[in-house]
């Protein structure tokens, strides 16, 4: 798992936490197929301090990889999303 954002390097859009699940990935500000093969992108949307609608996009492989553990996931459950000033927003 990836567990650092680099603060000053724009190609990372910030970092998801779901920690029913151990999932930790810094998110990648921009989305390809070369980039899904490394760590979740930002599909749609704007910052994650901003009010509005984001997606973020992984590959959902059979293991632990990505979000390959989505399903186990339960209505509550929380999901973080860490912007690159280090602020932590619930979902």
């Amino acid at each position: 798992m990836q567990k650092n954002v680099e603060k000053n390097d724009n190609i990372y859009f910030g970092k998801i936490i779901i920690e029913k699940i151990s999932l930790e990935y810094s998110i990648f500000n921009k989305c390809n197929d070369e980039l899904l093969k490394i760590s979740p992108c930002k599909f749609y949307g704007g910052n994650i301090e901003e009010k509005g609608n984001i997606c973020i996009a992984a590959h959902n492989y059979n293991d632990s990889r990505f979000f390959g553990k989505i399903d186990k996931l339960e209505i509550k459950d929380i999901i973080k999303l860490i912007d690159l000033k280090n602020n932590s927003y619930e979902y």
